[in-house]
């Protein structure tokens, strides 16, 4: 089940760089590698992934974005995916944070995928708060050359802490260690979760 769910991940990873966005999770020699190549047709995403014929579809939860991905032939759904990801208007709308959950139904485990640009401080880590809840010092998992890659789990009492707030803070350090404390929302995170855990 493990190896399944890690599959269904690399295709969500894959399929979603056509709709602006890049993900994590496709293993090769026991690492994990950014794949960054917004030119590829669908048809080259789809055979990157043992030739699966795939469709996207996408449904909007206020600030989040469900995308999901389905088998073209059958329409079952192959993998699921919550989405923000925050841009900064002054450069261009360069991505400075995608913040995404994935579900594992074999484990019912929620998965926070955060991706941070390059030039972290990464011995600090990053923080997470949420009103009065806060998660310090997340250590990131690596670093490529289109970002800097952390998984959190969340588990059932922060779930649920959070689908009651509206707002909360990414906190994160430059290389020079200036913090950046960067507005995450939670509108519509709730409905968009239940589509995602369906």
């Amino acid at each position: 089940m493990k190896n399944k769910f890690i599959i269904i991940i690399s295709i969500i990873t894959i399929i979603s760089l056509s709709f602006g966005t890049f993900l994590l999770f496709n293993k090769s020699n026991d690492e994990k590698e950014i794949i960054n190549n917004e030119k590829s047709t669908e048809n080259e995403m789809v055979n990157q992934n043992k030739q699966i014929k795939a469709k996207i579809e996408q449904d909007t939860f206020e600030n989040w974005q469900l995308v999901k991905i389905k088998n073209e032939e059958t329409n079952e759904i192959i993998g699921k995916e919550l989405v923000q990801t925050l841009n900064l208007k002054e450069q261009n709308n360069a991505r400075i944070l995608q913040f995404s959950f994935i579900y594992d139904k074999a484990n019912k485990k929620v998965h926070a995928k955060l991706i941070f640009p390059l030039g972290v401080y990464l011995p600090a880590g990053f923080g997470i708060k949420i009103d009065e809840k806060e998660i310090t010092k997340i250590p990131y998992i690596m670093c490529d050359k289109n970002g800097c890659i952390s998984d959190v789990i969340f588990e059932d009492d922060l779930i649920d802490y959070v689908k009651n707030k509206e707002n909360g803070i990414v906190a994160f350090l430059t290389g020079d260690k200036k913090q950046i404390n960067l507005p995450v929302s939670f509108k519509g995170f709730s409905k968009g979760l239940e589509e995602l855990k369906k």
